[in-house]
């Protein structure tokens, strides 16, 4: 794990039990670094959209983690979207929640 993801992410094991519970996967970055590499079945809102698309957010049936290039934008959603109550964590870079989820 890279240091902006050690800085940035929730606690490892926190990601881990959201992952094995089926969480939701939101990429935060944009369209372009979405489509140049991603984590299969995740959904793609960027960060400049995740005020605006909370309520849909908050209407997923799972949990969710966020993750972005390096943790910090997907910190960013992890904070906004825990302030109104949804369980969450931030995974740091996609790369990232990649490997857990290949570890799992």
């Amino acid at each position: 794990m890279g240091l902006l993801s050690k800085v940035f992410s929730s606690d490892e094991k926190e990601i881990i039990e959201l992952l094995k519970n089926k969480a939701t996967i939101i990429d935060v970055r944009n369209p372009g670094e979405f489509s140049r590499g991603r984590i299969e079945n995740s959904m793609n809102i960027p960060l400049q959209q995740i005020s605006e698309r909370a309520d849909e957010i908050l209407r997923l049936e799972n949990d969710v983690v966020f993750c972005c290039a390096a943790g910090v934008r997907s910190g960013k959603a992890t904070s906004i979207l825990k302030k109104q109550g949804l369980k969450c964590a931030n995974g740091g870079s996609w790369m990232n929640v990649k490997r857990l989820l290949e570890d799992i």
